[in-house]
């Protein structure tokens, strides 16, 4: 990731592979939700400035097909996975709710 002003990289993905999903969450200067949809990872707060895992979101073995899709005071973070929503607490890494019961894949999510 690097800073869209100056260019300069912020720091390295905690993937081999590039990520297609990043939300940026606003709970530090260079805090950033990501989950990769290819990599059997949980998706994970990255603090950039330090390329540290600080948590990362209990997905069992689901793997993220939609988000991360972060809220606007950037408390809670949503994930699409196959037929489900989880929305977890950013800061703790808690799951809030799971939204169950739905026939297809999930295609796309907003706060």
């Amino acid at each position: 990731l690097w800073d869209a002003e100056t260019g300069k990289k912020l720091g390295a993905s905690y993937t081999s592979k590039a990520p297609d999903n990043v939300a940026f969450a606003p709970v530090g200067p260079t805090t950033v939700v990501v989950a990769h949809p290819l990599e059997a990872l949980r998706p994970r707060v990255l603090d950039l400035g330090t390329d540290r895992v600080l948590r990362t979101f209990d997905t069992g073995k689901a793997k993220v097909t939609v988000g991360p899709v972060a809220s606007a005071d950037g408390r809670l973070v949503a994930f699409g996975l196959d037929a489900e929503v989880r929305v977890f607490e950013v800061g703790t890494g808690k799951l809030v709710k799971a939204f169950r019961g739905h026939t297809g894949r999930i295609s796309a999510l907003a706060f």
